[in-house]
């Protein structure tokens, strides 16, 4: 689950974004100034009205192709991935000297903006797949059209560009707008059949942009209906359930009837608030106008206690304080749900996304690497293509980093953890021990 908790201070505004179980919230932490954005280049800070005037590269790829394969073997294809958080997703205002709020910038929660070379570091550090968490709420038109503002939707189209030109694969999705936080607007409890209705119109609207927009992308680009559908941290009524496999669907038909690629394009959906538990017991399959072409999207940061809050530092059967060491989740509880995942769905041939995994700094680094490299096995051993959350925050042992690149500089952070997440990713039988960091 994300849960956003802003402070917006004279100067400096800090911002704790949370991703985790459903159930369960934490924060993650980016400081950012008020009233700048990082340049691309110099990295300095560049004045909001010149941010405003800048153009964006959006040419197509070259190559257009949907290759003859299924959404299974695809996601074989997908060997490891990355979410580029804490950017795109952002949803906080920048401000005028007179503290007027005028624009939404990928840089509020800390951030620098995005460059290519970022992404060549992503690549070259062996992952193949970029999430691209995308928040649209604060991007609408207000005039009850939802007509996304085409500068923030050219620069998506630019920073999908970086990603498909570097040949791997892009994922897009609505993120924060229906993170029940703040002014999220996509939620599972609407007040009354009017309110649904218009969410529901909303979200159409907007995916007709997106889909429109990328029509013609090759397979390599892949549409994310939502993120963490949710309402609350408690288990799901049967309506939530209901409304869940009901966006899924309109989703469905919405990127179909946009033509172009779109008609074979591999599409991604969660079941409720991509809780694994819930979504084996209330995710239903969409109607679809051609066959295997639909991907499962499951998320999970258990324990969460540990993976997200770091209340818990160490983790696994090589602890050494078990007053370190949660009471559940260890290495049979993450065997097992991956297991179920393989059952429910791999053995069906159904693929399954693990959109969002790791632990905090928090967990001291020989546990959190373990924890993170048993996690990859896992679910690569049971078919499960798995990406790496990552916030931007390196901070040394603060429970808010959830950083393994340094954006600043375009260089991995975390060496350590991203090796063994590689060599748990290579598929290779081996067993995971916790890694000597002296």
């Amino acid at each position: 689950m994300k849960r956003l908790f802003a402070t917006i201070l004279s100067v400096v505004m800090i911002l704790s974004l949370t991703a985790c179980k459903a159930g369960d919230n934490s924060s993650k932490d980016n400081d950012s100034g008020n009233n700048s954005i990082s340049d691309n280049d110099s990295k300095k800070p560049i004045n909001v009205d010149d941010y405003l005037k800048i153009k964006y590269d959006t040419s197509e790829p070259e190559n257009t192709t949907m290759r003859d394969m299924t959404s299974l073997e695809l996601v074989k294809e997908m060997k490891v991935g990355w979410n580029l958080g804490n950017a795109l997703d952002s949803f906080d205002k920048l401000k005028d000297d007179k503290d007027n709020e005028i624009v939404v910038d990928e840089s509020t929660w800390g951030n620098p903006r995005i460059t290519k070379e970022l992404i060549k570091a992503v690549k070259e550090a062996g992952f193949n797949v970029i999430r691209i968490p995308v928040s649209w709420l604060n991007h609408l038109s207000d005039d009850g059209k939802y007509t996304i503002d085409q500068n923030f939707l050219d620069r998506v189209h630019e920073v999908v560009n970086y990603v498909i030109d570097e040949g791997m694969y892009a994922i897009i999705n609505i993120h924060h707008d229906g993170a029940d936080s703040g002014d999220s607007w996509l939620t599972p409890a609407p007040k009354d059949d009017a309110e649904k209705e218009e969410m529901l119109k909303k979200y159409r609207i907007i995916w007709e942009q997106i889909a429109e927009r990328f029509k013609n992308y090759p397979d390599y680009l892949i549409f994310e209906s939502m993120n963490e559908f949710h309402k609350g941290y408690a288990p799901p009524t049967e309506s939530y359930l209901e409304l869940t496999n009901e966006i899924n669907q309109l989703f469905v038909n919405i990127v179909r009837a946009s033509g172009g690629n779109n008609a074979e394009r591999h599409l991604l959906m969660p079941g409720y608030n991509t809780n694994i538990e819930y979504t084996i017991k209330g995710f239903e399959m969409p109607k679809d106008t051609i066959e295997n072409r639909i991907i499962v999207s499951v998320h999970n940061y258990d324990p969460y206690l540990t993976a997200l809050e770091g209340q818990y530092s160490q983790w696994g059967k090589y602890a050494t304080d078990t007053a370190k060491v949660d009471t559940w989740g260890q290495e049979d509880y993450i065997a097992d749900i991956y297991k179920q995942l393989k059952e429910a769905y791999i053995d069906k041939g159904i693929p399954v996304i693990l959109g969002e995994f790791g632990a905090t700094a928090g967990v001291e680094e020989p546990y959190r690497t373990y924890y993170t490299e048993y996690v990859v096995q896992q679910a690569v051993k049971n078919g499960v293509l798995p990406i790496l959350w990552d916030n931007g925050s390196t901070t040394a042992s603060s429970k808010e980093s959830f950083g393994f690149f340094d954006r600043y500089n375009a260089k991995v952070a975390k060496t350590e953890l991203i090796d063994a997440i590689m060599e748990a990713a290579s598929g290779k039988d081996y067993e995971v021990v916790l890694r000597d960091f002296n």
